[in-house]
């Protein structure tokens, strides 16, 4: 199943009580370098077909899929919530407005050429009539906020970035893999009572790749 798809359920859906659920927003910031090393991905380490049945589980924990969901819309909107609801959206709330910074640096790094290219430079189709002093001040100017100002400012929140990062690909994002998958099961049991009597509210998550299959998650009615 495309990890779009596994994460997806929640959102833009009507509910089984006829209930919108969120609505999709724009991806809250764009590609970038994501330090993931610590995330552990789960390795079967048992038969051919017993490998088959959890790789699917062992792919949601990967570096790979952890960037996917971090910059898809829809998935990248679900971890904001599920974030904010534990109290620690400002994770990727200060990710949404450093994106939101880096954009606008972009459109100014772009204007301040465009300006130069047409109005300052010695080559400017439409130069402006300004003095010899004053036009070499004012590109020397330009050449200054290139070379040194701009590189700075992108560099800025660099290394903040990559710690918050760091932060959801670790502690985060895997809470974020098993809630999903909860809830995905908790709607794909609840549909056949009849069937799988009481498991949509009483079940457990573990983890057969490990010895003695320990427990990752248990639901409420589980504990009870």
């Amino acid at each position: 199943m495309p990890v779009h798809q596994a994460f997806d359920f929640q959102l833009s859906s009507k509910t089984s009580n006829g209930g919108s659920t969120d609505q999709k927003v724009s991806s809250p910031w764009r590609e970038s370098t994501v330090r993931t090393s610590q995330i552990t991905a789960v390795t079967p380490h048992r038969t051919p077909s017993h490998s088959s049945s959890v790789r699917g589980v062992a792919d949601f924990f990967s570096p790979e899929v952890f960037r996917i969901v971090l910059h898809n819309p829809t998935t990248a909107h679900q971890l904001l919530k599920f974030s904010q609801a534990r109290f620690c959206g400002e994770n990727l709330e200060f990710l949404e407005k450093v994106d939101r910074f880096s954009t606008l640096l972009d459109e100014l790094t772009k204007t301040m050429s465009e300006i130069h290219t047409s109005f300052t430079s010695p080559d400017a189709p439409r130069q402006l009539n300004l003095s010899h002093t004053t036009m070499n001040k004012l590109n020397a100017g330009i050449k200054k906020a290139s070379l040194t100002t701009m590189p700075a400012l992108e560099l800025i929140f660099a290394e903040a970035e990559e710690h918050v990062e760091e932060i959801l690909a670790t502690q985060i994002y895997p809470r974020f893999v098993k809630h999903q998958m909860t809830l995905s099961a908790v709607r794909a049991l609840s549909n056949d009572r009849g069937k799988y009597a009481g498991l949509g509210d009483c079940f457990c998550l573990t983890n057969p790749a490990m010895a003695d299959n320990p427990i990752l998650f248990a639901s409420d009615g589980f504990v009870k």
